[in-house]
């Protein structure tokens, strides 16, 4: 407990355990109290799936994360001086043996200690802050697609910003030319601005597929949050591949430039995650070189069930061929090395395991080729034993950074080959997980890696631990006049002098942000426009239907209410009052089911109760208000550039056209059609309820294509609660999103930029 408030006072501090402890016949008045005895309970939290059985594998992973909240008790601590009566009676409770109990003379758990991290009383024990810097290739604002045209780019971060890869994804979901975005999805962080951008990608009507694994382990509930999230913006979600986890982090870029379709790849080591690119050391590969990015599209065919694994070049990619090929790698160098040619092998990796990967290691050494292991945890390889592996040296570097890049380097007859993966050498990488290493073939990216970063693990001489073979680890330090190395030094003094170069900027990235970054795009920002069209205001949107209204102040947050023929403008008012209490906002936009004109209802609903027309909804909500058609609205939301009709197949029929800045909400279910009958009448619910749905779906398409001719538009977006209803489109014609509601509502707030009046012209 503190005893004061800056940061030169004295703190204490005392374990709730003990306070406990200290007043326990206070909590339980007139019983008798034995004895007082603190435990703790580890329970198991793995999850037991058939992937064969379970037909869903979504709600079953749910149920089962239910399930391990309570799962099986696997381990007991207890305080030191506990009677053995009172552990006896434990054991018993939680089924457990003498051999699962461990007597501990101190706290039971040191994780209550993590809030002491931020305490500013532990500031001087702190780590250096540390900022990352971007790479010289990537400058502030540059154009990604005209950069890795040109060249490849390598990013070790977090020593380079993993900004880059953020601001990649964005820029791909914001650009009209990117046609889709393919990603896989092991690990992310709760405030993805990674899948955020996918969800805009999705929403801006880009094919977006998402490989989202489930099963990553403490991650499963966010990786199901995002799964839904994306689900319901329109991308396509494969959730990962059965009986297998996956581990690759890939993603493929599909644009079209001005000569060509090209595809653009970033091949990494470590998971697309913001937070923990901070504090784990991986690499990243951004490229649009044609066969390496022609086999990543083969490898998303092959997890999307679009083909057969055919066999890669470049990639090694497990379960498939990834064990063979290292397999033969090694081989390979044993074979030069015993052929009197230039042998070396260097891993770098979290952990060796793979008994055949560890056999051909001793036959490469006893074939006199230089081994250098850098394994951070696990390794059942022993090193420098007498005519088995005399010629293997292992380190682990265990520094500020969690390493967690693997690099694999082969001499190859002075031919040098070097490789990136997300694997290790262990039976669950080779067998039961889909991974990648890739090569870097650049010479400059390669020369990098092999005189640059290589050489600073191998001479590491502060925080290396170097195994020895009877399997306990020996620390090194500088011999005789060699300096002090130290590897995550050294390469955060290279990311300093270039931060220094590149204008000394302390302002914090985006990946050192503690405030969601969701939070700040889905209170104004499009997440589909220029930079610089921001919407300043958190903008509060409503829906109005025949059916029902529905609220939304960000995609996450929505809340809905019945409508229907009797609702009224204050009976309106009145729910919102009571559903918005807890909500604030600046602004609102209100999509309304009825012509607009210059922001006033014109005409009193078909399908809701009167009194709409001369309503004063700024001064019943004591908010600024600005309102459209919904069809205008859910169009607006639903726009990508050129010439795009909207149609709304829902109780009625809405429409819009939009081009360039215009916005014009047409009437057209009003238009006659056949029989004395409107287009409406066919189109709306009415329609499907009396012409069936085989019918009705047939005179849908009869008019879309009728109307996108007529209207000279260039693409149809269809909306509405009925339009998923249709399964076949014709070209040109294309499925929008209910959730487009929101973005629209937020665009009809934008401004330009240059003269600060609206984006917008609703005509």
């Amino acid at each position: 407990m503190p005893r004061g408030t800056g940061a030169n006072e004295p703190w204490e501090y005392i374990y709730l355990a003990s306070l406990i402890k200290q007043h326990i016949g206070e909590l339980f008045p007139g019983l008798i109290l034995d004895g007082v005895h603190a435990f703790r309970v580890t329970r198991n939290s793995d999850l037991y799936i058939d992937d064969e059985e379970a037909e869903n594998l979504l709600r079953t992973i749910e149920h089962e994360l239910r399930r391990t909240s309570r799962g099986n008790a696997v381990r007991l601590e207890v305080e030191a001086d506990c009677p053995k009566d009172f552990l006896e009676l434990l054991l018993e409770f939680f089924n457990l043996s003498e051999a699962d109990a461990y007597k501990l003379d101190g706290p039971l758990t040191m994780t209550h200690l993590a809030p002491l991290v931020a305490n500013d009383a532990f500031a001087k024990l702190k780590d250096r802050p540390f900022q990352p810097a971007r790479d010289p290739a990537l400058p502030p604002h540059a154009d990604f697609f005209e950069v890795l045209r040109r060249q490849d780019v390598l990013l070790h971060h977090p020593y380079d910003s993993f900004d880059e890869v953020v601001e990649l994804v964005e820029t791909a979901a914001k650009d009209p030319q990117v046609l889709a975005i393919k990603m896989t999805l092991y690990r992310t962080s709760g405030d993805s601005p990674i899948v955020e951008a996918l969800i805009d990608a999705a929403n801006a009507g880009k094919q977006v597929t998402a490989i989202v694994e489930l099963r990553a382990r403490f991650d499963e509930a966010s990786n199901i949050q995002w799964a839904r999230r994306l689900e319901e913006a329109g991308a396509h979600v494969i959730y990962g591949v059965v009986g297998l986890k996956t581990h690759c982090k890939a993603m493929l870029i599909v644009r079209r430039d001005a000569d060509e379709l090209r595809r653009y790849v970033h091949l990494g080591t470590g998971n697309y995650h913001p937070r923990t690119a901070r504090i784990y050391t991986d690499f990243s590969l951004l490229t649009s070189e044609p066969q390496l990015s022609e086999e990543v599209a083969t490898v998303f065919n092959t997890l999307t069930g679009l083909a057969g694994y055919p066999g890669l070049k470049k990639l090694m990619v497990a379960p498939f061929d990834m064990h063979s090929r290292f397999m033969k790698l090694i081989e390979r160098e044993r074979d030069n090395a015993l052929a009197g040619k230039p042998a070396r092998i260097v891993a770098k990796l979290n952990a060796l395991v793979d008994q055949e990967i560890i056999e051909k290691l001793y036959e490469a050494s006893c074939a006199d080729v230089t081994i250098d292991l850098v394994v951070r945890g696990i390794c059942c390889l022993r090193p420098k034993v007498p005519d088995l592996s005399e010629n293997i040296r292992v380190i682990s570097i265990v520094g500020r950074f969690l390493e967690h890049s693997r690099i694999f380097y082969f001499e190859n007859a002075g031919q040098p080959r070097v490789f990136l993966s997300s694997a290790d050498w262990m039976p669950r990488n080779f067998y039961r997980r889909i991974e990648l290493a890739f090569p870097i073939e650049t010479p400059a990216l390669r020369d990098q890696i092999i005189n640059d970063v290589i050489p600073a693990f191998l001479n590491d001489r502060v925080k290396a631990r170097e195994l020895q073979p009877d399997g306990t680890y020996r620390r090194l330090g500088p011999e005789g006049e060699e300096p002090r190395r130290q590897a995550q030094w050294q390469f955060r003094e290279v990311s300093r002098e270039r931060m220094k170069k590149l204008g000394g900027s302390t302002k914090k990235t985006r990946a050192d942000r503690l405030v969601p970054i969701a939070v700040v795009k889905e209170s104004g920002a499009t997440g589909a426009d220029e930079i610089g069209d921001a919407v300043k205001k958190k903008i509060l949107v409503i829906d109005v239907g025949g059916s029902n209204v529905k609220v939304m102040i960000s995609r996450a947050q929505r809340r809905k209410f019945k409508s229907g023929p009797e609702m009224t403008p204050r009976e309106l008012v009145a729910q919102l009052k009571s559903l918005l209490q807890d909500w604030t906002f600046d602004a609102i936009s209100m999509g309304f089911p009825a012509p607009v004109r210059n922001g006033c209802i014109m005409t009193e609903p078909k399908h809701l109760g009167p009194g709409w027309t001369r309503f004063n909804f700024e001064k019943s909500l004591g908010k600024p208000v600005r309102i459209i058609n919904d069809a205008a609205m859910q169009a607006l939301g639903s726009y990508r550039g050129r010439r795009m009709l909207f149609l709304g197949l829902g109780t009625g029929l809405g429409s819009t056209l939009i081009w360039e800045n215009n916005v014009l909400p047409l009437e057209l279910g009003d238009l006659p059609y056949g029989n004395d009958h409107i287009i409406e009448d066919y189109l709306g619910k009415s329609g499907l309820k009396q012409l069936g749905e085989k019918q009705w779906k047939g005179e849908v398409l009869r008019a879309v294509v009728l109307l996108k001719k007529s209207l000279i538009a260039d693409y149809v977006v269809l909306g509405g609660g009925s339009a998923k209803k249709l399964d076949q489109l014709p070209e040109g014609v294309e499925l929008g999103h209910n959730r487009n509601a929101f973005l629209g509502g937020v665009r009809l707030w934008q401004t330009d930029p240059h003269t600060r009046r609206p984006k917008w012209q609703i005509l």
